[in-house]
């Protein structure tokens, strides 16, 4: 049997946690999978969030404190150290008993990491650190000069979690001395997203098809990073190579305009249609399984856990290379990596998937049930648990 804590507290340290809203789940499963308390503290920019998306909080989780805190500001995207300062002297100034934190978890390399670099130096909390495609493909790319106060979070981190194989690779490959890779290796897992259980109790095996037809479906924001508009003159392309294609896009952002422009231009209303989002998800279901490919070419995907929601209905997934899901599994296992900025690829990508379609649905719905919430929060239960063991031996 496994030690575990009697009762542990865990700090939260999350710039993310109001927009991704996943957190939420995770959080309610930690609480019940383990005595546990928790607290999540988030910094964020006044008249940045939609007042729906701070109350919320309001009436959260039992044993889970959150704490909003508006001290964000737009300067901090270029003074990342004066950022992680005032996070950490604001912590200080609101957290009570601040020393009986057994572990902090930092929810991005950098923006949260650096705090819980700090909180352990001054108090001496191990810390879990989480790299996120933001901080590779934002921090890492052109933030030079903080790359040696990387090297000081992750050595110092008891535990390091990379959400995909590509973002673990990015970061090793950054490291450069082979002594602190043997040592960042030492401690890390890849652990990827879970997908909500509704998914799991609700997946489905579709009926042999010989010949599927071309419906896509997009879940995702109308946003240049989605890359909707790659699709749709995929979309585009299929149609002038003489296929009957019809695209789903399920989600809202900025684009939507320009988009639905680009449909009008293209000649392409009856093969386009936009849903907006969609709250319900039995009718997000049903969509999934009216549609026969997921497609989301995603510039920056951190995990993308509507691959697995579309994978759980027996949908084929085209995904990103280097992005989201990539590396998870064999190439043409449940779907095909293809360059977000190359049309054809998609296309190509559609038309390969067609001729296996029936066995690579298969292993679509078989392989989305392993991204289980309850399997994910014990897991977490236990790092938590051998972290605080470690630091009382």
């Amino acid at each position: 049997m496994k030690w575990r804590a009697k009762h542990m507290r865990i700090l939260h340290l999350n710039v993310a946690g109001i927009v991704d809203k996943f957190y939420d789940t995770f959080f309610e499963h930690l609480r019940k999978s383990g005595n546990i308390d928790q607290i999540e503290y988030i910094a964020y920019k006044p008249g940045e969030n939609k007042k729906e998306e701070l109350d919320r909080f309001q009436n959260y989780h039992e044993n889970i404190k959150v704490i909003l805190s508006p001290i964000k500001r737009s300067i901090y995207r270029v003074m990342y150290f004066l950022k992680i300062r005032k996070y950490f002297l604001d912590i200080e100034g609101k957290i009570n008993s601040i020393k009986s934190i057994d572990v902090l978890h930092a929810h991005s390399l950098f923006s949260d990491g650096g705090v819980a670099y700090y909180l352990k130096k001054k108090y001496n909390i191990p810390y879990v650190v989480a790299v996120r495609i933001t901080d590779v493909d934002v921090f890492l790319k052109y933030f030079f000069h903080l790359r040696p106060f990387m090297k000081k979070i992750l050595l110092n981190a008891s535990k390091i979690i990379f959400l995909s194989p590509n973002i673990k690779k990015s970061i090793i490959d950054n490291l450069g001395n082979d002594a602190i890779k043997n040592n960042i290796i030492g401690k890390s897992e890849i652990i990827p997203n879970a997908v909500d259980n509704f998914w799991l109790k609700n997946h489905y095996y579709k009926e042999d098809n010989l010949q599927p037809e071309l419906n896509l479906i997009q879940v995702g924001k109308l946003n240049k990073g989605k890359n909707p508009k790659t699709t749709i003159l995929a979309v585009s392309e299929l149609v002038n190579r003489g296929y009957d294609v019809k695209v789903d896009f399920v989600g809202e952002g900025q684009e939507l305009n320009n988009l639905k422009k680009l449909v009008h231009e293209l000649n392409l209303e009856d093969n386009v249609k936009f849903h907006g989002f969609i709250k319900d998800k039995s009718v997000l279901m049903n969509l999934y399984r009216k549609a026969n490919f997921f497609i989301l070419p995603s510039y920056f995907e951190t995990f993308g856990i509507s691959y697995i929601e579309a994978m759980s209905q027996g949908l084929p997934v085209i995904y990103s290379r280097n992005q989201g899901i990539d590396g998870y599994f064999e190439e043409g296992e449940v779907g095909v990596s293809i360059n977000p900025s190359s049309q054809s690829e998609i296309c190509d990508a559609v038309l390969h998937l067609q001729k296996s379609y029936n066995d690579i649905s298969k292993r679509c719905t078989s392989n989305a049930l392993s991204f289980d919430w309850e399997d994910l929060s014990i897991k977490y239960i236990e790092i938590y648990s051998k972290i605080i063991k470690d630091k009382l031996s």
